[in-house]
């Protein structure tokens, strides 16, 4: 629809929640008119119009497109965000410059609907998601279509592919293949993604590799210092970076000064990163004490004492620590359900997966993949 021919609508408020509509398309208008719990408040045709109408109308969700005439989506969310901070604002594009979903993101945006790929369930849910009418159970499973959409609001077509990289990148790294983690890391970078996906989805890898950095730095006793310096924050200060270049250039920084660490400081023996290793490459079998005694040829309990003097913890704990990574990444980005998660890293039951995981994460398995 050009731009002259959208109509200046105002709507009587009849249902539970009103919309501001601001540049939308006539499908999105007629998909909002299918919900029960929604309706249209009023639709502008420019930023400043719309601005006008939020503080006439008051409407209790903002609907809003990028690119605008008179005043743009950024200037237009700045403004309500200053006047009332609480207005939830979804964002209907996701092909936007990477600054500007990075000055969204600040601003307070956490919702988008992508244009030409939306579909009626997903405009409910994040609308249910943006007034909180969203209640999920810390037990419930995610569906099976809880794939990309939860990380990225759409399935990307080379979803495979991502996650084939993602366990190599896992391996990579807690094998300290630090040439490896780094390449696999790069990789992501390169990803034809963009605006809002590639934010959101380049934020899910940072924070996991920090997150991997700083559990290994608490479990050998090397202060998070050594790795990060004196930043309070790792994962903000990647957000304030201005590209995504500069972003992967920091963590990759970050990488290579922590497995020059390990190197350097040859925490573990050579036998201990040995089975660390085979951990890393058998996690989804069964393992048990009595096998890796076996594959490293030493005694069950000459093993165990030798792996808690090197690392600190003891083998059980390493190998669910390990299982639990991989498992947090198969939740994010691969179609699967939680039960489908716990064999497939090597769990024989679902409620020892669930166990596992909420003990070394805090949280459920739906809890994790809620708050992604």
């Amino acid at each position: 629809m050009h731009m002259k021919q959208r109509k200046r609508l105002a709507y009587q408020l009849t249902f539970r929640y009103a919309l501001l509509i601001i540049v939308a398309f006539a499908l999105m208008r007629m998909m909002i008119d299918a919900l029960q719990d929604y309706t249209v408040a009023a639709e502008a045709e420019n930023g400043r119009r719309a601005l006008e109408l939020f503080q006439e109308k008051r409407p209790d969700i903002i609907l809003t497109d990028i690119e605008m005439p008179v005043m743009n989506g950024l200037e237009l969310i700045e403004a309500v965000k200053a006047e009332r901070p609480e207005t939830p604002i979804i964002i209907l594009s996701c092909y936007e410059s990477f600054v500007y979903a990075q000055r969204a993101m600040r601003s307070g945006v956490r919702s988008y609907l992508i244009k030409d790929m939306t579909g009626i369930a997903d405009l409910e849910r994040c609308l249910n998601e943006a007034v909180g009418l969203v209640r999920i159970a810390p037990d419930d499973p995610p569906k099976p279509s809880d794939t990309f959409e939860k990380l990225l609001r759409v399935r990307p077509v080379g979803a495979a592919d991502i996650e084939r990289h993602l366990d190599q990148l896992f391996c990579a790294y807690f094998k300290h293949e630090g040439g490896t983690c780094i390449s696999e890391l790069r990789q992501f970078y390169r990803y034809n993604l963009s605006g809002m996906l590639q934010f959101r989805f380049l934020s899910f890898i940072n924070k996991s590799l920090i997150s991997w950095i700083t559990n290994e730095t608490a479990l050998f006793s090397i202060g998070p210092n050594a790795v990060f310096g004196h930043v309070s924050s790792p994962a903000a200060r990647l957000e304030q970076c201005a590209s995504p270049a500069e972003m992967c250039e920091c963590l990759c920084g970050w990488l290579d000064t922590w497995f020059r660490l390990a190197e350097s400081r040859e925490f573990i023996s050579e036998r201990s990163q040995g089975i660390l290793c085979y951990i890393v490459d058998h996690y989804a079998e069964e393992l048990s004490l009595d096998e890796l005694a076996r594959n490293f040829f030493v005694h069950p309990v000459h093993l165990s004492r030798a792996f808690k003097s090197d690392t600190g913890i003891n083998l059980t704990t390493m190998i669910n620590i390990i299982r639990v990574e991989k498992a947090k990444l198969l939740l994010a980005v691969g179609n699967h359900k939680v039960n489908e998660v716990a064999y497939m890293v090597g769990y024989g039951s679902t409620q020892g997966f669930y166990n596992a995981f909420k003990k070394q994460t805090g949280l459920s398995p739906a809890q994790f993949t809620d708050g992604i």
